[in-house]
């Protein structure tokens, strides 16, 4: 199983979504990842905290790893962002004042 699939399965077990995009960016190396989480665990948690428990769960996967992009959301949030194909921060926004969406 590669580090990626592991990071995968890792964090749908233990933030019980389905939710979860592993990129490899550094061609198969695991330098450089780019992973997107979304949890309903999320739901009323700031992205330090939700970067915090993503790192305590892949704390032995990313020892090796040079950089590693998280891109958190609720579900709320991720359906929001999916269906507007809209960047996460205009997402927060628009969830805390309906007017600007």
């Amino acid at each position: 199983m590669t580090t990626q699939q592991t990071i995968k399965e890792k964090l749908e077990l233990n933030l019980d979504t389905d939710i979860v995009q592993v990129h490899d960016l550094s061609d198969g190396c695991g330098d450089k990842y780019d992973i997107v989480v979304a949890a309903a665990r999320f739901k009323d948690m700031n992205t330090l905290a939700r970067h915090r428990l993503i790192h305590s769960i892949l704390k032995q996967e990313l020892k090796f790893a040079h950089a590693v992009t998280l891109h958190t959301f609720s579900i709320e949030e991720y359906e929001k962002a999916v269906e507007f194909q809209i960047p996460k921060k205009k997402v927060l926004e628009s969830l805390e004042d309906p007017k600007s969406a």
